[in-house]
């Protein structure tokens, strides 16, 4: 359904508003004395950020546990975890938005943590949802 905005031709001013599938209302405010001007549809994008405790949660703690092993001995695994810890939260107190692709980077790591016997197939992809 569309939305419509009901507009006096004489002085431009809006009458009042509508949803409906195609304009109607018009025994009231006809053609020729009313505009019925479809409104556009704003579509808010969806923003998908947790807080960092959400974040660690969401990697559960065998997988965390071994992160912050493996950032011991890698310097890219301890620049993920340290690009974690080192966010700054928002005044919504979320830090970690799950789109962006330095967080997305998550998704590989996942071999290595399948081949230490720490995860399962697919964990990245539940972090991340």
């Amino acid at each position: 359904m569309a939305n419509y905005a009901v507009q006096n031709r004489a002085t431009g001013e809006i009458v009042t508003a509508y949803t409906a599938d195609e304009p109607s209302h018009i025994d009231v405010y006809p053609f020729d004395t009313f505009n019925h001007i479809p409104q556009p549809v704003v579509i808010s994008p969806v923003v998908r950020r947790v807080s960092k405790l959400e974040f660690v949660a969401r990697l559960g703690d065998a997988e965390f546990t071994a992160l912050l092993g493996l950032a011991r001995e890698s310097v890219e695994v301890e620049k993920f975890v340290k690009m974690i810890d080192w966010a700054t939260p928002d005044a919504d107190g979320t830090s970690i938005d799950l789109d962006d692709p330095r967080v997305q980077a998550v998704s590989g790591l996942e071999p290595v943590l399948i081949a230490l016997g720490k995860t399962q197939p697919g964990w990245a992809a539940r972090v991340l949802a």
